[in-house]
């Protein structure tokens, strides 16, 4: 196994080695932030849950059409020491901390892309004195100018990492380890000078791109393409967007779940679905104390639910209700407009849904990927001349929905109640719970 002295030298170089990604819960990731065309603005890159990095790449990518590097500054790491039993702990203005047995500090080096313009912005971090040095820290700084011809509109940052290898056991052998990546996006504010791509002035756009990756051929040298809906977009590199990344989970937990409602109790079949639907805000409760779970469940919550899954897969929002319009307009507009229903499929938003209708409702709230197939099989009572059956049948084989125990029956007819409704929540959002 190769030690950390050698990969540290290669590091020193700004190494160009390919990298696998790191630590289990570890995160890497860059802040947002908001300015107007013409300004500067800084961001940081952060490490949280260091499982003892000791040598890591990252990459910041940026629209340099709307953008240019500046700078990025090295985050300098002013340790104060206070002897504490046998141990020495360091704590930094930045809010780090650590212990050491030795009394003497952790030692950083930080480097980044040294050229103004430099796409992607390239940040190379080690820890030179092979400390075993966790927790969250700030990396660096990176400053860009926003362009003069900016429009207003929010823009992705892209964060990758190419390389981070942590030191374990007295030969500090190297140890690979999976990151979270967590990216982040730069709010340009409308003005006179430059109007908004999105609307009036003052309005913000979020850009969704989708990228393509052509390879190199031939003398010619590869790209990314990344194309808005909005008709937005703009060449990436080929190498670093080629780069490996564990991507965020788009669902995460939330809040806690404490036996908040008595009417869902340990030994209910539904008490897993309700207690993760609501630590991951996808449910909420009656009242403080009751989920009320075999209450019906109307089209209009129905919508709610799809849209509030819909924007947080995709981190787009909806709109706010107008004065005099009923609560439920906005998510029925929001789901055909991104075609989760069609117009006109539903008519009485207050009566209570189906199982069906359920059915194709969620199965049009996440791409298509999303849905893979884990199993075989169909409910029997759902037949071919059915409109719900290939929505049952996708869900069904995607592990979302089951059957009733013994005849596997799905009842498309029945109107779905609350806690069968958390079935769908919450194995649309977390894979893990999904049937085998």
């Amino acid at each position: 196994m190769k030690k950390i002295s050698f990969v540290l030298a290669i590091i020193m170089v700004m190494c160009v080695l390919p990298i696998s990604v790191f630590a289990a819960n570890a995160t890497v990731s860059i802040t947002s932030a908001t300015a107007k065309a013409g300004e500067e603005v800084e961001i940081t890159l952060a490490i949280k849950n260091s499982p003892g990095i000791a040598g890591a790449q990252f990459y910041v990518g940026y629209d340099s059409s709307v953008m240019t590097y500046v700078s990025g500054t090295p985050h300098s790491h002013k340790y104060e020491s206070k002897v504490v039993d046998e141990y020495t702990v360091n704590t930094c203005e930045c809010g780090h901390s650590y212990k050491t047995e030795d009394g003497i500090p952790a030692t950083f080096f930080t480097a980044l892309s040294p050229s103004e313009g430099a796409n992607p912005v390239k940040v190379v971090f080690a820890n030179l004195g092979l400390k075993n040095v966790t927790g969250d820290f700030t990396v660096a700084q990176i400053k860009f100018k926003i362009n003069a011809d900016a429009k207003a509109g929010e823009y992705d940052l892209s964060l990758s990492s190419v390389e981070a290898d942590c030191a374990q056991g007295p030969e500090n052998d190297i140890v690979k380890v999976p990151l979270t990546v967590k990216n982040a996006t730069i709010t340009v504010k409308g003005n006179t000078s430059a109007p908004s791509d999105s609307g009036p002035i003052g309005t913000t756009h979020k850009h969704n791109y989708k990228k393509t990756v052509v390879a190199p051929e031939g003398a010619n040298p590869g790209y990314t393409l990344y194309e808005c809906s909005c008709g937005h977009s703009y060449k990436g590199d080929y190498a670093y967007s080629d780069t490996p990344t564990v991507v965020a989970p788009k669902f995460e937990k939330q809040r806690d779940y404490s036996n908040n409602f008595t009417d869902v109790t340990a030994d209910k079949w539904f008490e897993k679905y309700v207690r993760i639907a609501y630590e991951y805000k996808l449910a909420n409760g009656t009242s403080a104390s009751k989920f009320s779970p075999d209450n019906k469940f109307t089209v209009a919550q129905a919508l709610t639910a799809a849209v509030n899954i819909h924007t947080t897969y995709n981190g787009t929002s909806v709109r706010a209700a107008a004065t005099g319009e009923a609560w439920y307009v906005p998510y029925v507009e929001y789901c055909v407009e991104k075609e989760i229903v069609k117009e006109g499929q539903f008519t009485n938003f207050d009566a209570n849904i189906t199982r069906g209708d359920m059915a194709i409702v969620f199965a049009n709230v996440l791409p298509e990927s999303e849905y893979t197939a884990v199993k075989s099989g169909s409910n029997p009572d759902v037949t071919s001349d059915m409109a719900c059956a290939s929505a049952v049948q996708k869900l069904y084989q995607a592990g979302i929905v089951g059957g009733d125990a013994g005849s596997g029956n799905y009842r498309p007819n029945d109107e779905i109640v609350r806690s069968e409704a958390c079935v769908i929540f919450t194995r649309i959002a977390v894979a893990d719970e999904r049937a085998k």
